[in-house]
């Protein structure tokens, strides 16, 4: 073995030598290429081997695909793959992986509105899981109506959708970055590191600290809507108008509700775009009126439901928003990114830092200050533009109008933390960032030496100094990811869900968990348990509770409450009374079995007749049968009817009218966007200018 090696070590030596004297030699013509003043045979080879005109011919080609749709789709790619690295440690698909957010198994459950759609069809449009039930698609928390989460929940379930989600929030929000750089005419390296640094953002990242699934997934919806506003205010056309309508309904339904009222706050500014040299709104006003339209629309699934139901919930206030924090404090969270810094509440802050981290590195907020000092004449409007909605999402995060507000429209006070408006500030910097990058770059820069020589006569390659920027610029990403990385830890939770399954019941009964624990909500939920006394974000008006069968507490109950098992190390109490369904009459209360899911309800019983009550929250588009016989719903806080003595089966169902009104607007908002579109392509652009084509 030893000798074949040796042989053929030799053998390959003996050709690498052959080779060498054949091409390393250097060639009499001037095509040698040398760099640092050594000859390389490699390059001049490849020089010599490809024909001038077919060199000159291969450049021009590929400089016109790098121009065109080519270099736009290499520009997307690169966002695409930073967004894969930022969130690399979500990309851990097994479900009991899951981020170390304290609140993640509590924010994934409007997810479950996929998997009851999969698995028994409109029974999904009743939250059976949590507290009594309540109307899924009038929960304006969740964003599970969104198409990004709805898609990766019935691909990869609700941990594996929520992962997907996250990633792809923060994609679509580099996206909404790079689009803005385009429709402002930014540079390609502008446009695509202002879209990495969003991508990044702590504004962004930095809610999946607290555990969220749907604020970084409003954010990117949000960021993408801004860019259209600003697409429709420079570029005036119909289909400008119909794209921000989409995506302000898609905005519309992914959730929360902050960002979706900062973009409001942006509507001066936008105005402000699309004065007339005497002062006055440009036609185009009546495009943004369409695209209002069109995105109520659209969002009409959740839009109607949620008007329908709303004033029967309530929700934490803060008139006096607290969790703000002071206007001329908020820039410096721009550039600070220590940790130590972030969870603690100095400057005036909460110590929380899903609610004021938006480090975005120096490097852009020195490059947005330049672009206000080196801005040309002509686009004086739109830095002006730009820098008052940075300043007034600043201001309205400080708290100081909504305060205002709040004494006036009470319902603003549920707004509490005001202070994650400020996120929407980033896209307003970073674009101003990216304008003055370019500014820069126009500047006469020395040229560095390279030392490559190409021919005997040819002059050094050299290049401009202005490519050291790429240090500080690499640097600002690096420390975004290092940060990053610290809100995007992971939790193995598998040994909650391997204990959860000594809490199941005979059939739908409520359990309870400790409160404020919400790691246990979504193993208890995947389990296919209903839960009660779960601490949400919203809650019924004047509603009580349902008693739970089980519970598992910290604290020892008093008296001879037996505990049954153990959850982990947690005590297990059983409370034999608490049925979910019975019959009560004269006699007494009798137990029925009940089976079902969701909004799709099945209850037995033997009875000597009287009023069956079931503990789930009555609201209006339940209807039930008894033994195959529609009957009328009594009035409580609870599903009830009157059923005879014998046998009966009781069958609930949920299908309420406003979801059907909400599912026409939003088929009607489809074919209107469908058919104006088509017509766009076939009339001349809109009064007020025709579409432009941004520079790559």
């Amino acid at each position: 073995m030893i000798a074949a090696a040796a042989l053929i070590a030799v053998g390959l030596s003996y050709g690498l030598v052959l080779l060498l004297r054949r091409y390393a030699r250097p060639p009499t013509d001037a095509s040698r290429v040398s760099v640092l003043g050594i000859y390389s045979p490699v390059l001049t080879r490849l020089k010599i081997a490809v024909p001038p005109s077919l060199q000159q011919a291969r450049f021009s080609s590929l400089r016109s695909a790098l121009q065109g749709n080519l270099g736009l789709i290499l520009e997307i790619a690169v966002i695409g793959v930073w967004a894969l690295w930022i969130g690399r440690n979500l990309l851990n698909f097994d479900p009991h992986v899951w981020p170390a957010g304290r609140e993640f198994g509590f924010q994934v459950y409007g997810l479950h509105l996929w998997e009851q759609l999969r698995a028994c069809g409109l029974c999904a449009l009743w939250n059976g899981m949590l507290n009594g039930g309540a109307p899924f698609l009038s929960d304006p928390f969740t964003g599970a109506l969104h198409p990004v989460p709805a898609a990766a929940t019935l691909i990869a379930g609700v941990i594996g959708g929520a992962k997907i989600t996250l990633v792809a929030s923060f994609f679509l929000a580099g996206i909404g970055q790079w689009w803005i750089g385009r429709v402002i005419g930014l540079g390609r390296f502008s446009r695509v590191w202002t879209a990495l640094v969003a991508t990044g953002g702590a504004h962004l990242v930095s809610h999946v600290d607290v555990g969220s699934v749907s604020l970084p997934l409003s954010l990117a919806a949000v960021t993408l809507a801004l860019a259209s506003a600003l697409d429709l205010g420079l570029n005036r056309t119909r289909k400008a108008a119909l794209r921000f309508g989409v995506l302000l309904g898609l905005a519309f339904l992914a959730g929360h509700g902050y960002y979706q009222v900062a973009l409001v706050f942006w509507a001066p500014w936008i105005a402000l775009l699309i004065l007339s040299p005497r002062n006055r709104l440009d036609l185009v006003w009546r495009e943004y009126l369409l695209a209002l339209g069109l995105a109520l629309l659209l969002a009409g699934i959740f839009l109607v439901p949620f008007l329908h139901f709303w004033p029967e919930a309530v929700k934490f206030t803060d008139p006096a928003f607290k969790t703000s924090q002071p206007f001329e404090y908020i820039p410096l969270n721009l550039v600070i990114h220590d940790w130590e810094f972030l969870i603690s509440p100095v400057l005036g802050k909460a110590p929380l830092p899903s609610l004021n981290a938006l480090y975005i590195g120096w490097p852009a907020v020195v490059l947005a200050i330049l672009a206000l000092a080196l801005g040309r004449m002509k686009d004086r409007r739109l830095l002006l533009s730009l820098s008052l909605g940075a300043l007034s999402m600043m201001w309205l995060a400080s708290g100081v109008p909504l305060r205002w507000l709040a004494g006036v429209v009470p319902m603003v006070a549920g707004f509490r933390h005001a202070a994650i408006m400020a996120g929407l500030a980033i896209p307003a910097v970073l674009a101003m960032a990216g304008y003055g990058l370019d500014r820069l770059a126009e500047l006469r820069w020395p040229r560095l030496a390279l030392g490559v020589r190409m021919g005997e006569a040819g002059s050094t390659r050299s290049v401009s100094a202005a490519w050291l920027l790429l240090v500080p610029f690499g640097a600002a990403l690096h420390a975004a990811d290092r940060l990053d990385q610290s809100f995007l830890a992971s939790l193995d939770r598998s040994r909650v869900y391997e204990s959860i399954g000594v809490m199941k019941t005979p059939d739908l009964q409520w359990v309870a968990m400790p409160g404020g624990e919400h790691f246990w909500v979504e193993p208890a939920l995947d389990s296919g348990l209903k839960l009660t006394a779960v601490s949400t974000l919203w809650w019924w008006k004047d509603r009580e509770l349902p008693a739970p069968r089980a519970e598992a507490r910290r604290a020892a109950l008093d008296g001879g409450t037996p505990i049954c098992c153990q959850l982990d190390d947690l005590p297990v109490y059983r409370y034999p009374a608490n049925e979910y369904a019975t019959v009560e009459n004269r006699t007494g209360t009798v137990p029925c079995s009940a089976q079902g899911s969701g909004g799709d309800l099945r209850v037995t019983c033997q009875t000597s007749g009287g009023r069956l009550v079931v503990q789930e929250n009555a609201w209006t588009g339940w209807s039930a049968e008894v033994n195959g016989e529609e009957v009328a719903l009594e009035e409580g806080q609870w599903l009830s009817v009157r059923v005879p003595s014998g046998p009966v089966e009781v069958r609930f169902r949920y299908f309420p009218p406003d979801v059907l009104i909400g599912a026409l607007l939003t088929l009607t908002g489809i074919v209107l966007v469908v058919a104006l579109w088509i017509r766009a392509g076939r009339s001349p652009a809109i009064p007020g200018g025709e579409e432009r084509a941004p520079p790559c």
